[in-house]
């Protein structure tokens, strides 16, 4: 199920709060959001380290954006928006995270093969080489595709409030999500595990 913060700025005016209030609200925004950034994060960047980082820059850019915090949209949403602008800025600086991902993804797969032999393997391998593949059309897709991909159906977040995060129109969301979905089930019709996918990995 999609993560909500309990926290609201309505009983507090942030451009006149004082530094101390601001203080002790940004300890609340950490406490509430930590866990649910780094799960994002990490979601994102297919990296604990660079999830980390990303988590640290996300709650520097909160304290520092606080005072102006308007209330247009939850701060839940408002903190995930800014996380989520912390990975699109690490996914540009890290040139290798394709060649990262491939070696996660082929370690992955191989870790969770099952001895020859053993009851259903060949089933559960046909399982595993679909999860393999799939992992390896996700990652494909380009940045503007991908992070709508996975904010909708990995978070399971509201299609308006992804939409705020990445800053687009919910028209060119839908749009954006329709091309992602069609990559996916091209890969899925040329991949020769249809019947594999059919059962759990439909993206439609």
């Amino acid at each position: 199920m999609p993560e909500t913060s309990l926290l609201t700025t309505s009983d507090i005016d942030l451009r006149t709060a004082t530094p101390e209030a601001l203080a002790h609200l940004l300890e609340q925004i950490v406490s509430a959001e930590y866990a649910y950034v780094r799960r994002l994060a990490i979601s994102i960047l297919n990296d604990a380290a660079e999830a980390e980082d990303a988590v640290q820059e996300t709650f520097i850019a909160v304290a520092r954006a606080l005072p102006s915090f308007r209330g247009e949209a939850t701060l839940h949403t408002w903190v995930a928006r800014i996380a989520v602008n912390a990975c699109r800025a690490h996914l540009r600086r890290d040139r290798s995270r394709r060649a990262l991902l491939h070696r996660l993804g082929e370690a992955h797969w191989q870790s969770h093969t099952p001895r020859l032999g053993s009851p259903g393997a060949e089933l559960v391998a046909a399982r595993h080489e679909a999860d393999r593949l799939l992992w390896q059309a996700v990652d494909a897709l380009d940045e503007k595709h991908r992070l709508p991909l996975l904010l909708r159906y990995l978070h399971e977040l509201e299609l308006p409030d992804i939409a705020r995060m990445l800053d687009v129109p919910l028209g060119t969301l839908h749009s954006r999500l329709h091309y992602a979905r069609q990559k996916l089930q091209a890969m899925i019709d040329s991949s020769g595990l249809r019947e594999e996918f059919s059962h759990e990995y439909d993206p439609r």
